[in-house]
């Protein structure tokens, strides 16, 4: 069970069967509904998104949808008050849509319109927001959402100062809106780098803040997974890559603990898991191998699109992760770190 100490969750949140175009927004009961979005959604279509939420009166959280629609809920983890992790209700730190609604909690980085192609925004995150985001911020948990581009891309969110990785985070299709969870530490100056690779609008959210802990540690994105066949289609140590699409009904058992350099100890991990080219419409699952395959998804995916979500995975005790999927599918994994100090896992 949850614990009372808790001050935050993780959740999987999906919409499945929503009657048209619409959003989703989770926040701590209590406080005021906040206009920031954690999941997009159209009609027909299931979409999976990760949220961390803190927790409000009574220890709950509230979620608005703004069209009918099922809901599902799946508690991935808590932070307890102690822990290096402050939670935060969704506060908007970038919005490049113009007009009168669309605005950031401070005024700044809003209304520049779609961003073009091979564009990096170097977003200030610290000093900023109520509460601000401390100096002292290691990394920060956000909400990037790409909102109604014109053609396919990805977007990667990395600290400014560091190289831009390979990795994506965000991956979208034309007139879509995608939204998915990042965990990305804090670079030169208090800022996060934010590069789309084609044309679109940018939501930034910022949901968390990671202050220095003996258990952070936030990793620079590396690919540990590349199902995909071509040279440019790696991992960063040339393990499980180019093995093909994976069936439906089979699972990959990766090995991340042992090829994370230095970090040995680990027993979390945030990945980002991405479907690509699947031939027909499901989902995957995401344990620890060392248990039962559980009933709730990760990631719910279309046929033939590109559908990514964040997930916190335990790993077994020699530092494995399963991977399952319902359908034939091209699968993609990066590491972006450990998630907090004091992550305590429901399984």
């Amino acid at each position: 069970s949850v614990a009372g100490t808790a001050q935050a969750a993780l959740l999987n949140v999906t919409a499945v069967s929503p009657a048209g175009t619409g959003w989703v927004t989770v926040y701590p009961c209590g406080a005021t509904q906040p206009t920031a979005s954690n999941l997009n959604v159209v009609a027909g279509v299931n979409v999976a998104n990760v949220v961390v939420s803190q927790l409000g009166t009574n220890g709950q959280v509230c979620i608005y949808t703004s069209v009918a629609m099922h809901l599902v809920v799946d508690v991935g983890g808590t932070a307890p008050l102690a822990s290096a992790y402050t939670g935060t209700v969704p506060q908007r730190f970038m919005e490049t849509r113009v007009g009168a609604p669309f605005t950031t909690i401070d005024g700044q980085f809003q209304g520049a319109g779609q961003l073009a192609g091979g564009t990096i925004t170097q977003l200030q995150v610290t000093g900023r927001g109520t509460p601000e985001v401390p100096a002292d911020a290691t990394a920060v948990v956000l909400n990037v959402t790409a909102v109604t581009p014109p053609a396919n891309g990805w977007v990667t969110v990395f600290p400014c100062g560091d190289p831009q990785p390979t990795a994506s985070n965000l991956n979208f299709i034309p007139g879509r809106s995608v939204p998915n969870s990042v965990l990305v530490g804090v670079g030169t100056g208090g800022k996060v780098c934010v590069y789309n690779s084609s044309a679109t609008h940018l939501i930034v959210d910022v949901v968390g803040v990671l202050q220095a802990g003996a258990h952070s540690y936030i990793a620079t994105p590396v690919r540990l997974l590349e199902t995909r066949n071509g040279a440019q289609f790696t991992t960063f140590d040339h393990l499980f890559e180019g093995g093909g699409q994976i069936a439906a009904g089979q699972t990959v058992e990766l090995n991340v603990g042992a090829r994370v350099s230095g970090n040995n100890g680990v027993t979390f991990v945030w990945l980002n898991i991405t479907s690509l080219q699947s031939t027909a419409g499901g989902y995957v699952i995401v344990h620890s191998c060392d248990v039962a395959r559980p009933t709730a998804s990760n990631l719910n995916f279309p046929a033939g699109t590109t559908v990514a979500n964040a997930v916190v995975a335990e790993l077994s005790e020699d530092g494995r992760v399963c991977i399952y999927t319902s359908a034939t599918t091209h699968l993609v994994v990066d590491i972006d770190g450990i998630v907090i100090d004091g992550y305590a896992p429901l399984l």
